[in-house]
């Protein structure tokens, strides 16, 4: 080989050093167009994070149907069908408390079921005891188990 071709192949193999891919099935901040965040090691890293509903007690949310979590410190709060808001006692032992969870009371039942669904939601959001981080996503638990799976939304402007 020439030395032109040995430099470019050192720079080339030196470029994709530094190149790596996410697990199959794992994406990472800059994947759903957010800016990356920084690791989380405790429930108040959460603090100012914003995420949506994906998985209900292990089904998936009514077509047509948004369910948000905003995290800030103490406290979590989103829209279902209603605006909700709950208390947040978390250990540093992982152990989490939410609740009681308060809501507005508008019957709105568009798309149809989504007052019941609604209605899931805050009672299960109410029995979460725990967290974990998996990518992207975040899961709350209930005695170790996954009853609600999160993916971030962006932060607000």
């Amino acid at each position: 080989m020439n030395p032109t071709t040995l430099v470019a192949l050192a720079a080339l193999l030196l470029g994709l050093g530094g190149c790596t891919a996410a697990a199959p099935g794992e994406r990472d901040a800059a994947d759903l167009g957010h800016p990356p965040r920084p690791a989380i090691r405790t429930w108040n890293d959460l603090a100012g994070t914003r995420w949506q509903v994906v998985a209900l007690g292990g089904g998936s949310l009514l077509d047509g149907s948004t369910i948000t979590l905003e995290i800030d410190a103490g406290r979590v709060g989103g829209r279902a069908q209603n605006r909700y808001f709950a208390d947040v006692d978390a250990g540093s032992d992982g152990v989490l408390r939410i609740g009681p969870v308060g809501a507005t009371q508008m019957f709105n039942d568009s798309p149809r079921g989504s007052m019941d669904q609604e209605r899931r939601y805050v009672q299960t959001l109410g029995t979460v005891n725990g967290y974990a981080i998996d990518g992207a996503a975040l899961h709350l638990l209930r005695d170790g188990a996954v009853v609600l799976r999160l993916e971030p939304l962006p932060a607000e402007d």
